[in-house]
């Protein structure tokens, strides 16, 4: 079991979740059932798009009495590519709550995300700024330029953040941004 933990943390440090998912599942056979070892199972299934056994794996963590930052954040990723919003919703808050560690931005900035997925724009804009706050990514910019431009009558809300999502060293979005820029501007200008 030991080499088995081994290949399956050192598989995890590359980004092979398949292997990692092999060796997990290699070590549930001989009876070890370890919570850490359920949790890199479950976000392996995650990242190889395995949604079912995902949730089968950090659900049964969660039956188990497991309540951790991670385990929630994951969950609600988990429900969110299952089509269940609402439940995603409800782990990725749980995350938020229980969170103590510099991943705070990703929770919000994902709970943020499936705001705006579901057309709720003003509670996006609420956690972007939160994520922005909490550590200040480019693309935290951009996505509250876009949830501005959305939800806001007055374009300059947008047009300011477009320029300081402009104004980093980010390239992701720099096209979109300076033609929604232009496009604004002359919105504004024209009254509209």
């Amino acid at each position: 079991i030991k080499l088995l933990q081994n290949q399956a943390r050192l598989f995890h440090k590359q980004k092979n979740y398949p292997e990692v998912i092999q060796s997990i599942e290699h070590m549930l056979v001989q009876g070890d059932t370890t919570d850490y070892y359920q949790l890199m199972i479950g976000v392996s299934y995650l990242q190889v798009d395995s949604v079912d056994h995902a949730l089968h794996h950090l659900e049964a963590l969660e039956k188990r009495g497991e309540k951790s930052e991670h385990l929630f954040h994951y969950l609600g990723l988990a429900y969110r590519d299952n089509d269940q919003p609402e439940k995603a919703a409800t782990y990725l808050e749980l995350a938020i709550q229980e969170a103590v560690s510099p991943k705070m931005h990703l929770y919000l900035a994902d709970l943020a995300q499936l705001k705006e997925e579901q057309g709720d724009h003003k509670k996006a804009i609420e956690l972007y700024q939160q994520a922005y706050a909490e550590k200040e990514e480019a693309e935290y910019l951009f996505r509250l330029a876009r949830n501005t431009d959305i939800y806001y009558k007055d374009k300059k809300i947008a047009i300011r953040y477009y320029q300081q999502y402009l104004a980093t060293e980010d390239r992701k979005f720099r096209n979109y941004a300076t033609e929604r820029i232009t496009h604004l501007k002359e919105l504004v200008h024209f009254g509209g």
